[in-house]
């Protein structure tokens, strides 16, 4: 077996699959403002037989992505029948994803659904509403279920039901509860700092052709368990500060 690069965490891997957890701060792919460096580059050094798989050289076996900053559970192909399976579980919203996200303020619901539908504001994401430029717009859905609330942030379960680029983010800012940290969607007067933004794919949840269910979960990366630990420091200091929400969610 090859060495694995030390950007691959690798949660699962078999004949078909690779499943990463994937680190904040390097981008899935190369893209015109980052040619090296990417999740791709390590991938092909730790199975080259990945080159020709999917629909592009850039994005060998990449089924899904997460955002540069974006850290969790991340789904690769192994070869093109698989990816063909896949994108289409992902094409018909057969896969459950669920995220952990800290966000400004305090969410007064318990739970709710997010269905603004989203579009394009120049290099932004932005939801349909009065006076926004957007062109063309797509449905988009997220639930979100309160975890946890602090004094200034909340902790949140999310599980989008599409899969619109920056949809998580641009739907919180939306509800005016960006995620913490979030540099392009992110509150400007806030208490709070981090350095990137906090959102954490938690787990994925896929059934196969085979009949086979599979279920992949990750923990969240140190910087984020030192924001909460943060949060939860901060409220002790304040008597009935946090509030610790119970879901089935």
């Amino acid at each position: 077996m090859p060495n694995v690069p030390e950007t691959l965490d690798i949660l699962y891997e078999d004949d078909d699959l690779l499943v990463l957890n994937k680190p904040p701060g390097i981008s899935v792919h190369p893209s015109l403002h980052e040619s090296s460096g990417t999740l791709v580059d390590a991938l092909l050094s730790y199975c080259p037989e990945l080159r020709g798989v999917g629909e592009d050289s850039v994005r060998p076996g990449i089924v899904h992505r997460l955002d540069k900053d974006t850290s969790g559970v991340l789904v690769i192909a192994k070869n093109q029948e698989t990816f063909v399976e896949l994108k289409e579980l992902f094409r018909s919203r057969k896969i459950e994803k669920q995220y952990i996200a800290i966000v400004e303020g305090r969410v007064k619901a318990p739970r709710g659904t997010i269905t603004l539908p989203i579009g394009r504001i120049g290099m932004r994401r932005g939801v349909d509403g009065p006076g926004r430029p957007l062109g063309k717009v797509r449905e988009a859905i997220t639930n979100f279920v309160v975890r946890r609330r602090f004094r200034d942030a909340t902790l949140l379960t999310l599980r989008p039901k599409t899969g619109r680029m920056h949809q998580l983010r641009v739907h919180l800012a939306a509800i005016g509860h960006p995620v913490l940290g979030d540099k392009l969607y992110g509150g400007k007067h806030t208490s709070l700092r981090a350095s990137r933004q906090m959102l954490h794919a938690s787990s994925l949840t896929l059934s196969r052709r085979n009949g086979k269910r599979y279920t992949f979960e990750a923990d969240p990366p140190e910087d984020f368990q030192e924001t909460l630990g943060t949060l939860e420091e901060n409220a002790a200091k304040y008597k009935n500060d946090e509030e610790f929400v119970h879901s089935e969610y």
